[in-house]
């Protein structure tokens, strides 16, 4: 990225890698943001080239990762650092571009860490989609759900109460009692 222009690049405690280009007036920040680290690879032996490699063959990147997301990350820094030198930054605003880690696993742990420091003002977000543009996200929500027993000699059960018994009951009456809400751009949410 500094070698592309970018005016600040750093790595967060995270690991995430970010880049920003500043404008010549001020304005909005735009995020651009594309995560960087994929999924493992179970068996190489059946890729046709090396899963870690990035080879080259046919005019195409080979490996993991490439189209999910490397590719869009390699494109976004690549456009951030050609718009800002062909108008010669005469825009409002910074254009930060960001390489997300722990995404795969953890689904935007880390990202929480970009936004709060860069507080955009637009996100765009490379995921592979076909070019199958997309406004707005249904979100995302992580319950922790706890239930409370009682501990009781295996001789006389009764006494006690049964903790996973209570929790079966709760998840099943989640399961078939909710319905989430309806979002006329979004459809219904989804529940995992």
């Amino acid at each position: 990225m500094e070698a592309s222009g970018f005016d600040q690049t750093y790595i967060d405690s995270y690991g995430n890698v970010v880049g920003c280009i500043k404008g010549n007036l001020p304005g909005p920040r735009i995020l651009l943001d594309g995560h960087i680290d994929t999924v493992p690879v179970d068996q190489p032996e059946l890729w046709e080239y090396p899963p870690l490699e990035g080879t080259i063959a046919n005019n195409r990147i080979y490996g993991r990762g490439t189209s999910d997301m490397k590719g869009a990350v390699a494109a976004m820094v690549c456009a951030s650092a050609f718009y800002a030198k062909r108008c010669n930054r005469d825009f409002p605003g910074e254009i930060y571009v960001a390489g997300v880690v722990c995404e795969e696993l953890f689904e935007g742990v880390a990202s929480r860490v970009i936004s709060s420091t860069v507080q955009p003002n637009f996100v765009v977000i490379g995921e592979a989609s076909e070019l199958d543009l997309k406004i707005g996200q249904r979100g995302r929500a992580e319950i922790v759900l706890e239930t409370i027993g009682k501990s009781a000699h295996s001789a006389s059960p009764t006494k006690g109460i049964n903790a996973v018994k209570k929790m079966i009951k709760l998840i099943s009456a989640i399961d078939t009692d909710y319905n989430p809400p309806f979002q006329n751009r979004l459809g219904y949410g989804i529940m995992e």
